[in-house]
Formats: structure tokens, sequence, C-alpha cells
């Protein structure tokens, strides 16, 4: 192991902090979604269930397509 390479682990406190960056994120991210809810309605809404919240869908049925609210009209 090179000498250096002690510095790109991950330290202590890297690793007690990560649970809690993940937590405020998600909180974050629901906290988002209430407001984009409160400000746009059923457009979100439609948003919201044709796409995940945090991990990407690759699937190719028909579930996966996206939402058609803009016409580009």
């Amino acid at each position: 192991m090179p000498a250096d390479a002690h510095r790109h682990a991950p330290t202590l406190l890297t690793l007690a902090m990560f649970p809690v960056l993940v937590v405020m994120h998600v909180r974050l991210a629901i906290s988002g979604a209430r407001d984009s809810e409160a400000a746009f309605g059923d457009a979100w809404r439609d948003y919201a269930a044709a796409t995940p919240r945090f991990v990407p869908s690759f699937s190719k049925d028909d579930r996966a397509r996206p939402v058609n609210s803009h016409t580009g009209r």
C-alpha cells in the first residue's frame, strides 16, 4: 500500500456523518416535494407518480414514460 493511501481512506468522522447526511437529504427531498405539490398541484402529482424519488428506473414499461404535461404549443 502506498504511503499516502491513508489520506484517501474514510475517516471515522466521515463514517459517522454519512447516515446523518442521508437522513437530512431524505427529509429535505420530502419537504421539497411537499412544497412542489402545493405550488403545482395535479401537474406535480402526475410527475411524481411517473418519476422515482431517489433511484432512477431504467425499465421500459409504460410507467417509466415521461409525463406529457408540456406539449410545446
